[in-house]
């Protein structure tokens, strides 16, 4: 049986609580990647399009006689922008007993795989692969996730520690200075 979901790639947004180089699993042991988006309202027309023809898919494909709508993917903040959830569960068990796992793909700019050990901070501008998982169940309603497939790292915020100018510290004179 042939995929029929429907797979798109956001505009430029930016990242925040990104989990893209290890599984979250405070509330699943599976673990769970994942990264909100914020996008500009004008930039995410494609992507509120994908998801209102999939929350209608899930309507139509529904076994249930409800029209309830289960949350949506994304919130509006203070600042009238999107914060859009994408995630994919890290591992699991199929029904035929066999254990898998899956990572989203990251990429720099130039569609290379970010190094291991690159580490991906809130802040980071990026583009976002992703594919709209229809669904539907009595208690939740009919609505859809989307699922994360890769990253495309437009401009990164990474680890590397604090700089002394970052606490306000400016340089002094006549004063200590580490050997190298």
């Amino acid at each position: 049986m042939a995929n029929d979901n429907v797979k798109g790639v956001t505009q430029l947004g930016k990242a925040i609580y990104p989990h893209l180089n290890k599984a979250d699993v405070r509330f699943q042991k599976e673990g769970v990647y994942k990264v909100t988006l914020e996008l500009a309202p004008d930039s995410a027309k494609e992507l509120l399009k994908h998801i209102d023809d999939g929350v209608k898919q899930a309507h139509k494909e529904s076994n249930s006689k409800s029209t309830k709508t289960a949350n949506l993917p994304y919130k509006t903040n203070e600042d009238g922008n999107l914060e859009v959830n994408f995630k994919c569960k890290a591992s699991g068990i199929t029904k035929t007993g066999q254990a898998w796992t899956q990572k989203p793909k990251v990429f720099d700019s130039k569609g290379t795989p970010l190094a291991k050990g690159i580490l991906v901070w809130g802040g980071t501008t990026m583009k976002v692969a992703y594919e709209v998982i229809p669904y539907s169940n009595n208690m939740l309603g009919s609505g859809v996730s989307l699922r994360l497939k890769a990253v495309q790292v437009h401009e990164l915020v990474s680890g590397g520690g604090a700089s002394a100018d970052s606490y306000g510290f400016k340089e002094e004179t006549n004063g200590y200075v580490t050997e190298a």
